[in-house]
């Protein structure tokens, strides 16, 4: 029985996926996978105006725009369906990426508390195999479920200039949350008792962000900021703990008036995951690579549903993931539409965004579609 224990642990850590998945099966490796923290409106547009978006954690500057209280959360809801050599799968997954509040301080400043998605590691996956146990041939379901993620809580605060054509931000970030992971082996042969294992593992870090925006004539708008990241710790329950370092990254937008009523805009960002190489090689994970992703869209503004007006918005993202899958690198790319309703002389918002677009490693796809739904309150 012992040595049925001891080949069940073993070939728990490395039998290939068979059956089933849920949530991204992209998320099993390194870190987990890469939020997309984006507002409901942003979505709409595949994070193209995400530079002057002040709900949003990417530029601090952005929250000198705001010049009354106001709250804010989306909700996204996604399909996936996986395809590989190992397997195909189903997935279905809701979460809160984005909430957050912001109000303005005298002599022309901004202040906001958000809190959205960073990390994910939230899956499930689920396969059968068989082993040899005193020659003979049994069968078993392994089952692996993990729980949670990393949140990034950020406090920003911004200053614009009197003419408010220039706005400078610096924002705290800071890294919390938690992963439940657990293990469970279960023999067709109920004279083999069931393996498992559980263990839950908490995430602290910290990083500081700045950004700027300017308007350059009458129709354009430029923004950068950056963030500098610190090391990741992540303490698990069974005592032992590790130190992985976290990206600093670099984001450059542009947003223009093409004519009245009518913006396009472009955000790029450049991230340095290498930085936390080292400390997955280190534990038998593959390395991590340096990403990009771009994003483009516009926004039509001078539509209006009766007494209700209702901005129209489209756009297309390509981005790289930091952790490869089964030795390949991972890529994503996904086109969005949304619309916006405001009620009661804007002080509420409701959108709605729609994205459908694909994530590839090799021979293995993941194509999903996501519904986005954001509302915020001015009081």
């Amino acid at each position: 029985m012992r040595r049925a224990r001891l080949l069940a642990l073993v070939l728990l850590a490395v039998a290939p996926l068979t059956l089933r998945a849920q949530g991204s099966v992209f998320a099993v490796r390194g870190l987990g996978l890469p939020g997309r923290p984006v507002s409901a409106r942003t979505a709409g547009t595949e994070g193209a105006f995400a530079m002057f978006d002040a709900q949003m954690a990417l530029n601090p500057a952005a929250v000198g725009r705001v010049r009354a209280p106001q709250a804010w959360a989306t909700a996204a809801s996604s399909s996936r369906d996986f395809t590989a050599s190992t397997g195909n799968a189903s997935l279905r997954a809701t979460r809160f990426p984005l909430a957050g509040f912001a109000t303005a301080v005298p002599q022309r400043f901004g202040v906001s508390v958000s809190f959205s998605d960073y990390l994910d590691r939230t899956w499930t996956l689920e396969r059968r195999d068989s082993l040899v146990v005193q020659g003979v041939m049994e069968p078993f379901r392994d089952a692996e479920r993990s729980l949670g993620g990393i949140t990034d809580a950020q406090l920003a605060g911004a200053w614009r200039s009197r003419s408010a054509n220039t706005l400078m931000g610096l924002g705290l970030h800071l890294y919390l949350g938690s992963v439940r992971l657990t293990s469970q082996r279960l023999f067709d042969n109920t004279a083999y008792q069931g393996i498992a294992q559980e263990g839950i593992t908490d995430y602290r870090g910290a990083a500081l962000s700045a950004g700027v925006m300017t308007t350059v004539g009458r129709s354009v708008e430029l923004a950068a900021s950056g963030r500098w990241s610190g090391r990741l710790h992540a303490e698990n329950t069974t005592g032992t703990s590790a130190w992985v370092g976290l990206p600093w990254e670099l984001n450059g937008g542009a947003r223009v008036q093409v004519v009245p009523g009518i913006l396009a805009a472009a955000t790029v960002q450049y991230q340095a995951w290498q930085r936390a190489a080292a400390a997955l090689v280190a534990g038998g994970d593959q390395p991590s690579r340096n990403t990009w992703s771009l994003s483009a869209g516009a926004e039509v503004q001078r539509l209006n549903l009766g007494p209700v007006r209702t901005p129209l918005r489209l756009g297309y993202r390509w981005r790289q993931l930091p952790f490869p899958s089964v030795g390949e690198a991972i890529a994503e790319h996904a086109f969005g539409a949304g619309v916006g309703l405001s009620f009661a002389g804007d002080r509420a918002t409701m959108d709605l965004a729609l994205e459908r677009g694909s994530r590839t490693a090799g021979s293995a796809t993941e194509n999903f579609t996501t519904v986005f739904l954001g509302l915020t309150v001015r009081p």
